[in-house]
């Protein structure tokens, strides 16, 4: 019998107008997912997708607070492919936040893929993707990828793999 855990953590809190507000967490973020085959796809107009993946954003944790992610993964994929495209895969993203703790991602993935190919496309697999984003701790990455792709492909691509992207 194959065990599935799967819990995927999306915050994201929205305003209309004025802004986005801030979410505010004293405590750990965690989330651990093994996954097997996997697939995961979003390939429309607004896409993303995300497996195996955590996604802050406008979130404030405490310090001493950990935004955690172990993900196995084995056969899997996750896509993007249209539009304003994304993907993640076993990873972390965080936008407009601040994390006073640490930030740590362990993914072992085996096969892999991950794309996110059309216009606005990204990607990231086993990566940790910071953006407008500050963290006052450790931020660490521990990825095992086999026979992996990642790729990016269209109009804005990106891709990284095993990375740690701060902008």
């Amino acid at each position: 019998m194959k065990k599935i855990i799967l819990l995927t953590m999306m915050i994201s809190l929205g305003m209309a107008g004025a802004g986005w507000a801030k979410l505010e967490l004293k405590g750990d973020i965690t989330n651990k997912a093994d996954i097997e085959k996997g697939v995961n796809a979003a390939i429309g107009k607004d896409a993303i997708a995300n497996m195996g993946a955590v996604k802050l954003k406008n979130t404030s944790v405490g310090s001493e607070g950990v935004v955690s992610n172990k993900v196995q993964l084995k056969e899997v994929v996750n896509a993007a492919i249209g539009k304003d495209a994304v993907a993640n895969m076993g990873s972390i993203s965080l936008e407009n936040s601040e994390i006073k703790g640490t930030v740590m991602n362990k993914v072992k993935i085996e096969k892999g893929v991950n794309a996110a190919i059309g216009k606005d496309a990204k990607a990231n697999m086993g990566s940790i993707d910071i953006v407008n984003a500050e963290v006052t701790g450790l931020i660490s990455n521990d990825v095992n990828a086999k026979e992996v792709v990642n790729a990016a492909i269209g109009k804005d691509a990106e891709a990284n793999m095993g990375s740690i992207c701060i902008e």
